[in-house]
This record gives C-alpha cells, sequence and structure tokens, in this order.
C-alpha cells in the first residue's frame, strides 16, 4: 500500500479566497499567479517525496488523503485549503481528484505554520 507523508510551509496564496481575481477591463475570471505557484510548489514536494520513496498510485484506485493545517492564527479556515492541496495531489501522483476520500484539520501554530498532509491508497 502506497503511503506518502510531506509537511509544506503554510501559504495563505493555495486559499480558495485568493483562487481567482476578476479583470476590471475585460469582465472575466482569472486564476491567481500566487495561487498556480503555491499549487506548482506543493505538487513538486509531493512528487520529490513519491520519487524517493519510488511509490506508485494506481489510477483507478480510490486514494485516502489526510490534511492537518497548522494556520498562523484562528482566523483562517482549513476547508478553503481542500480543493487547491487535492488538485496539487491529483496532477503529482496521477490519480484523479474525484477518487480522493480523506479528512481535513484546523490547527494553530504561530510558530511554525504548516501543511502536513499523508497519501494512502
Amino acid at each position: 500500500m502506497p503511503t506518502i507523508t510531506v509537511s509544506f510551509p503554510y501559504n495563505p496564496a493555495m486559499s480558495e479566497n485568493a483562487r481567482l481575481g476578476y479583470s476590471p477591463r475585460n469582465g472575466k475570471m482569472y486564476a491567481q499567479s500566487g495561487y498556480k505557484q503555491a499549487k506548482a510548489n506543493l505538487a513538486l514536494v509531493i512528487a520529490f517525496a513519491k520519487a524517493s520513496k519510488q511509490t506508485t498510485f494506481a489510477p483507478r484506485l480510490r486514494v485516502w488523503v489526510d490534511l492537518r493545517v497548522y494556520g498562523p492564527s484562528h482566523r483562517f479556515d482549513a476547508s478553503n485549503l481542500v480543493k487547491s492541496t487535492n488538485d496539487a495531489i491529483s496532477s503529482a501522483i496521477g490519480v484523479n481528484d474525484s477518487l480522493f476520500d480523506g479528512s481535513y484539520r484546523g490547527f494553530v501554530d504561530k510558530k511554525n505554520p504548516r501543511f502536513e498532509i499523508t497519501i494512502n491508497q
């Protein structure tokens, strides 16, 4: 059973609230560059952990994701970080995020805000 555990610095740009911007010039929504960069960085960390453990995930089997978010204060919402985290995991392990089950929890750690992610199949 493949398992990966990673720790990643907390980044508010991963929040669903920071995902989209609005262009008043053409009236369209667009993905913020900070959001895309933070998601790409997390995907890279997960892909590196996967490669270093020489782990492979079956693309059609369900995946369990345990997300623990340690925010810098009580004013963050861990549920706003689930979509971007799942998207990053999906691109790193090659499994569609519609096959993800899991849990997420939010904690406060002012000295070391971070994401801790465990991925099992």
